[in-house]
């Protein structure tokens, strides 16, 4: 599975959002609630991931990741396929 960088994840989630924000420097240890990114905007964002990267995340597990940091440790470390939750 292909790893995913801070970067390639910070310009994914500002696509994300209708009105992109800008995301603050230390954004991946905030609250993706806090960023902004509701339920829909978190389906969104799983869907972009395996349009774009190939990369699934299993609904049970996108809905317990809390940070972008957890999503980016699910990922590069293998866990989001596996369907466990970190």
């Amino acid at each position: 599975m292909k790893s995913l960088t801070l970067e390639e994840l910070r310009i994914l989630m500002a696509g994300v959002l209708d009105d992109p924000v800008d995301l603050p420097s230390g954004f991946d240890s905030i609250p993706f609630t806090d960023l902004g990114y509701d339920s829909l905007a978190m389906m969104a964002m799983s869907a972009m991931l395996m349009e774009r990267y190939g990369i699934d995340v299993p609904r049970n597990v996108l809905r317990a990741l809390r940070t972008p940091a957890d999503l980016l440790e699910c990922i590069n470390d293998g866990f989001c396929s596996s369907g466990r939750v970190v």
